[in-house]
This record gives structure tokens, C-alpha cells and sequence, in this order.
């Protein structure tokens, strides 16, 4: 992880409405969007890693949803590319149709980031989630949407 990811992540887990253990803190999804504001004045392009996970706060129950994880990695050279999932791919046609699981973002193309992340952000807080029967389950029971950025 580079030094400046770091940073940008500590100051977003620094924020109040994250959900914190001992050991970690998982970035609300109202905070989780902080990446693009605090990016926007150099129009940085970062290479990161994004896992959602569903929590229970009052049980402290999490749930990781590792097949809507998605993944943005940049580049100097080339255009940039979203990576889809292969068609055959046995995923949920709610995952294959609203999440693409990587992208690679040519440096100087901020535009494609923020459109990128806007688009997952907003996917991940309409997904239903019926195809996966413990994530289903936690959000009847209220269950959270949370973020760990690597």
C-alpha cells in the first residue's frame, strides 16, 4: 500500500460513523466516498482494494461480502479498461450485472476513477443480496454496510 493510500485511509478511519473492534475499523458507506473528495483536488488515481462487508452492531456479527469486492489499479501506459466478469462466471446476476470486478486507470484519467467508484458505491447500496442466504438474513436482521480499503 502506498504512503499516500495509507494516509487517506487513516483520515477516513479517523471518522465518526465507522464501526470499530479491536483490531479494525470498517468505513461506513457514507465515509467510504471521502476517498473521492479527498482525491479530487490532484485528481489522484489509486490503486486499491475494496471489501464490503455486512455488519450487525448490536451482535458485532460481520458478514464478508467477497464476491462484491472490486479492485482499481493504475497505470502510466495504455488506456483505461474495465475488467467484466467472464459470462460463464456462476456469480449472482445481481453481482455480474451491477459490479465490475477490476479496472485499470490510466493515471491521468480521474474521470474514469470517480465514475468507477460512484457506480460501485451506488450498485452496492441497492444490492439485495437474495442470492446469498447469510447476507440476506443480516439485512432483515439490520445489518450495516461497511468498507475495509486496502
Amino acid at each position: 500500500m502506498s504512503e499516500r493510500l495509507e494516509e487517506i485511509i487513516n483520515k477516513i478511519e479517523s471518522m465518526s460513523n465507522n464501526y470499530r473492534t479491536e483490531n479494525s475499523v470498517y468505513i461506513s458507506k457514507e465515509n467510504v466516498r471521502e476517498i473521492i473528495v479527498i482525491t479530487q483536488q490532484k485528481q489522484e488515481v489509486l490503486d486499491l482494494l475494496i471489501v464490503p462487508f455486512l455488519i450487525d452492531e448490536a451482535t458485532g456479527l460481520k458478514y464478508e461480502l467477497h464476491y462484491y469486492e472490486i479492485e482499481c489499479e493504475k497505470t502510466e501506459l495504455g488506456d483505461t479498461r474495465i475488467i467484466e466478469y467472464n459470462a460463464k462466471n456462476a456469480l449472482a446476476e445481481e453481482i455480474k450485472c451491477n459490479i465490475k470486478p477490476k479496472t485499470i486507470i490510466n493515471q491521468k484519467d480521474y474521470t474514469s476513477f470517480v465514475t468507477f467508484l460512484n457506480h460501485y458505491f451506488d450498485s452496492m447500496e441497492s444490492m439485495t443480496f437474495t442470492d446469498d442466504k447469510t447476507a440476506s438474513k443480516m439485512l432483515r436482521n439490520k445489518s450495516n454496510l461497511y468498507y475495509e480499503v486496502y
